[in-house]
């Protein structure tokens, strides 16, 4: 597996083939308006300010497992990007493979979540809605038509793509459940 010390965009992660989950002893996702729009507009500024520096959106603590990278802390961020990478159609990063569809992000145990994730990425309808990630990308693209009422997204796009950074800090493989949680 890719060596995970080092900053990370949505462009590197395609790169580096990393694929990730969020254990059972995480929370749900609970982002609401507030948060999301608070990073949208300081990703706007700093786009604003300065195209080419990158953004950073902090540490996401991780454990490596055998078949993945457990998101430890930092799922909230990392889902905030999944959903920003649903609205700009990000399929690579969307997806670890598309052949079979191998969503980039899992959940362990919460396999309405998964097929709730893949039906929003293809379009689709899902019997389940995961209502807070449902607010999130309509939160989304309400304050993305109202930051970006005149311009193409296509800049802005690129730019939280490419300079949305942050770190990972890996956990020693020993911790158990409990001690992560």
């Amino acid at each position: 597996m890719t060596n995970i010390k080092q900053a990370y965009t949505p462009s590197k992660i395609v790169e580096s083939g990393l694929f990730f989950s969020i254990p059972l002893y995480q929370r749900l996702f609970e982002w609401g308006e507030e948060q999301i729009i608070q990073l949208l507009d300081d990703l706007y500024s700093s786009y604003k300010r300065d195209k080419e520096s990158a953004y950073y959106i902090g540490m996401l603590t991780v454990k490596r497992t055998e078949r993945s990278i457990e998101l430890v802390d930092g799922q909230q961020r990392f889902t905030a990007m999944i959903l920003l990478g649903i609205y700009f159609k990000w399929n690579n990063f969307l997806y670890v493979s598309t052949n079979p569809n191998i969503l980039r992000l899992q959940f362990t145990a919460r396999e309405e979540d998964k097929e709730y994730l893949a039906a929003r990425i293809e379009g689709e309808e899902c019997a389940f809605i995961n209502e807070k990630m449902e607010n999130g990308l309509n939160y989304i693209s309400k304050h993305l038509k109202k930051i970006l009422p005149n311009e193409s997204d296509e800049d802005f796009k690129k730019y939280i793509f490419e300079k949305l950074t942050f770190f990972l800090s890996e956990l020693p493989g020993n911790y158990s459940p409990m001690e992560l949680n």
